[in-house]
């Protein structure tokens, strides 16, 4: 009986060591599966890092020999075989994965091919033969003739066109129209001959604008456009606007303006578009409060180089500078569901701060009326909504307005002495008797008034 059970024990103890040696090659071989599995992974994004070293080699590559047209058709057919190694994967080995990375690649690097159609144009207009003569020569595009450059650009057009929608249609099929239409056009704008800084300052914040209300309003609920591919996608659409600036800023000269309109529309993405993201009420807040602080710095480039181009009086020169940002803070306020009141209060002492400035450096009635009407109109608004410092502000800034007014009217008139002191003491008399007739009223009205006040923010 006792052998019995020592030969059971020994039995079952060698099952178990079986099981646990069986369980130890399963995960061995697991595991040499699961890094086998990640493998073509490694060499996808290993391969994708090559090809766009392969691409930034060539824009530095010396190309003297044959010239810019065919170092352009060069790159066009490295596009071209990128696109069809994708069709390859996809059409013949049925693999997704490497197709889509394929089209990816050609797809994200279209941007580069209308920076360099557009350097083929612009190079045989007149502002780039007048100037721009300090330009690195990788970065120097240089065509034959305007007719040259012209056709170099409608092949390219074309061509980039078909691989766009190829593309589009691998990553997402859904939006493979708009996102053809939509990529290409931005893209076409590189194309435009002209170097300005202010016209290229209005094309950036334009397409940025652009991009970002395209989506908002179509990519961000859309479900096919929340996967890699989708991501990619939306970064893409980002880097035609990313070109204009880098180029603008590193190849040619800019102006106070072109930074000023680059900003206008970073505080348009901010204080409008960024809110419609799943980002949560904290941080709409955070992008709004920057968005006050982005578009105080591009007001002020602005004014200064408006200044510059058309001076400005310096007696308006205040004014013109505060009053348009303290607009810019009501506005953000009626779209700011919770801290509205705060921007408001900002923008009520800043109106009342740059009149009451004007005031006091150059006097005179323009700016004696200007502080009373923003004196009135910040403590109407006090009043309306119980805020205690735009009431106390409006008040303090219309006594300072009247007071500055009659000492303004007796310096200028003439006023006499005697005339002056006649109608004081009769509108002192006035007012005794207008607070003996209704002092019951002004009593119950004040006294209603301070249980109101105290109880306002």
């Amino acid at each position: 009986m006792f052998m019995d059970t020592n030969v059971v024990e020994v039995e079952q103890a060698l099952k178990i060591d079986e099981l646990r040696e069986a369980e130890r090659q399963q995960a061995a071989q697991s595991g040499a599966l699961g890094r086998f599995r990640n493998l073509p992974q490694v060499l996808r994004t290993a391969g994708t890092l090559v090809i766009l070293a392969a691409a930034a080699a060539f824009m530095v590559q010396q190309w003297s020999e044959l010239g810019h047209i065919m170092r352009y058709y060069y790159f066009l057919g490295f596009t071209a075989a990128l696109t069809l190694a994708g069709l390859f994967c996809g059409a013949r080995w049925r693999e997704d994965k490497g197709a889509r990375t394929f089209l990816g690649i050609a797809a994200a690097i279209i941007p580069v091919h209308f920076a360099q159609l557009g350097a083929l144009i612009y190079s045989r207009t007149s502002e780039m033969l007048t100037s721009h003569g300090d330009i690195p020569e990788y970065f120097r595009w240089v065509a034959p003739d305007m007719a040259t450059a012209l056709v170099t650009g409608g092949i390219g057009l074309a061509a980039l066109s078909v691989v766009a929608l190829i593309a589009f249609l691998a990553l997402c099929r859904s939006q493979a129209g708009i996102l053809t239409a939509a990529y290409i056009g931005v893209n076409a704008l590189l194309l435009i001959p002209s170097r300005d800084p202010t016209l290229m300052g209005i094309l950036a914040a334009a397409i940025f604008i652009g991009v970002a209300y395209l989506d908002v309003d179509k990519f961000s609920g859309n479900s096919a456009m929340k996967t890699k591919e989708g991501a990619l996608i939306r970064v893409m659409m980002c880097a035609p606007v990313m070109l204009l600036i880098g180029r603008g800023i590193f190849l040619y000269p800019t102006t106070e303006l072109f930074y000023s309109l680059l900003l206008a529309a970073l505080t348009v993405f901010l204080a409008f578009f960024v809110p419609n993201y799943n980002i949560g009420r904290e941080a709409i807040k955070s992008f709004r409060a920057l968005s006050s602080f982005t578009a105080a710095i591009a007001w002020c480039l602005a004014v200064g180089e408006l200044n510059r181009l058309m001076p400005i009086d310096n007696s308006l020169l205040i004014p013109f500078g505060a009053l348009p940002y303290c607009a810019f803070l009501v506005l953000l306020s009626f779209v700011t569901p919770n801290p509205q009141a705060g921007y408001r209060k900002f923008a009520s002492v800043l109106a009342l701060g740059s009149a009451g400035l004007e005031l006091c450096y150059f006097g005179g009635l323009f700016p004696t009326a200007l502080l009373v009407t923003i004196s009135i109109l910040t403590l109407a608004y006090g009043y309306a909504e119980e805020q205690k410092v735009p009431f106390l502000s409006g008040c303090l800034g219309l006594v300072f307005g009247l007071l500055y007014h009659i000492r303004y009217a007796y310096e200028n008139y003439a006023i006499d002495g005697w005339v002056s002191l006649a109608v004081l003491g009769m509108l002192t008399i006035f007012t005794s008797s207008f607070i003996e007739r209704n002092h019951r009223e002004l009593t119950a009205g004040i006294r209603n008034f301070r249980e109101k006040f105290r109880s306002w923010q």
